[in-house]
């Protein structure tokens, strides 16, 4: 699990400076300050994949009863990117402590890990509008007012209402009536097509057996084939073609 720090800026002692155990070479015990005396080369600090590169500053002891923790204070400069690896390895022979490391990723900058800034006493809040109507206006900054929340139903029913009147009473279409009806229409095509069957110019050839529509142009568009019987009279599906 990685340590969050934020971005390009120094770790403090005992708040935000990083403490984690050393294992002592060989045994199972914390080191403490009595078993290893960092050196130059020991800690190295690996920012964003680059070539590793001494840590400014070298852990320290913090004892915890019969134990210790080592503490790891990072610069800015150290955590100026995304994901940074810090790994121990003692350079002296025989080596009195054990190799490891640890991950430190960033937050609070465009070029962290993470852009937020989650040390802030309140997240940042960018809903400034919906629908065209400013309904979060903060009467503190950095802190959502959403007491317009409880009008949103209403106002997103009006603008509703108001598109779907629009859309039926005002808003027109192209003229679809003057062409051949496709095979898939869209709904759009199929409302026209029926609006051509009422409003175009019809005839019944009663030679050819036919319901014929023409379109302004008087020129054939579309027909259906009729049939007549003692009983019944019968309209086929229509033909997209004289």
């Amino acid at each position: 699990m990685p340590f969050l720090r934020k971005y390009a800026t120094l770790t403090v002692t005992g708040t935000t400076a990083i403490q984690v155990p050393i294992i002592a070479r060989g045994v199972v015990d914390f080191a403490i300050g009595t078993d290893w005396t960092p050196a130059t080369g020991d800690v190295k600090i690996i920012v964003d994949g680059t070539a590793a590169a001494n840590v400014t500053n070298l852990p320290t002891a913090v004892t915890a009863g019969d134990a210790a923790t080592w503490q790891f204070i990072l610069t800015a400069a150290e955590l100026t990117g995304k994901s940074i690896r810090v790994v121990v390895c003692d350079q002296t022979s025989p080596k009195v402590v054990e190799d490891q490391s640890f991950i430190v990723e960033t937050f609070g900058h465009a070029s962290a890990m993470y852009p937020p800034d989650f040390s802030a006493a309140v997240l940042p809040v960018n809903v400034t509008q919906l629908l065209g109507t400013a309904w979060l206006s903060p009467a503190v900054a950095g802190t959502p007012d959403v007491s317009a929340i409880g009008d949103l139903t209403a106002t997103m029913k009006t603008s509703v209402n108001t598109e779907v009147v629009d859309a039926l009473s005002v808003d027109t279409i192209a003229d679809l009536s003057q062409g051949l009806p496709p095979a898939t229409p869209t709904l759009e095509q199929a409302i026209m097509y029926l609006y051509s069957a009422l409003r175009n110019k019809g005839i019944a050839d009663k030679t050819a057996g036919e319901k014929q529509f023409y379109n302004d142009a008087d020129v054939l568009i579309w027909k259906k084939a009729v049939t007549k019987t003692a009983t019944a009279y019968t309209e086929a599906e229509g033909a997209t073609g004289p």
